[in-house]
């Protein structure tokens, strides 16, 4: 039978230069982690929160074209399809009954005008 190992690792002492950097992040804005990985927070200064503004707006309208590109196509597909339906039923009712609608001409006897 094989020998059990602890599966532990001994925590040593932590590295130099580690509480430094702790430090520097927390003067920063602190550390978070996300999905295991630490991130570092920075406070945006002016300049940085503008551009960021502008490229949110532009972000925001580039996402309103695509919205109404996709509902006009969706419009398009729809009518398509609609068409498409009402022709297949209106053959299927013709299949069902063994009879065709035919538009009469004026001209013929029996014929409203």
């Amino acid at each position: 039978m094989a020998k059990k190992t602890s599966s532990k690792k001994s925590k040593g002492p932590a590295p130099e230069g580690w509480q430094g950097a702790v430090d520097a992040s927390e003067a920063k804005g602190g550390v978070v982690h996300e999905g295991g990985i630490p991130f570092v927070l920075e406070p945006l200064d002016n300049a940085t929160l503008k551009t960021q503004a502008h490229e949110m707006a532009r972000l925001v309208g580039e996402r309103q074209a695509v919205r109404e590109e996709y509902l006009d196509a969706s419009r398009g597909f729809r009518d398509r399809l609609k068409g498409l339906d009402d022709r297949i039923n209106e053959i299927a009712g013709e299949v069902e009954s063994g009879v065709r609608k035919v538009p009469a001409q004026q001209s013929l006897p029996g014929a409203s005008a």
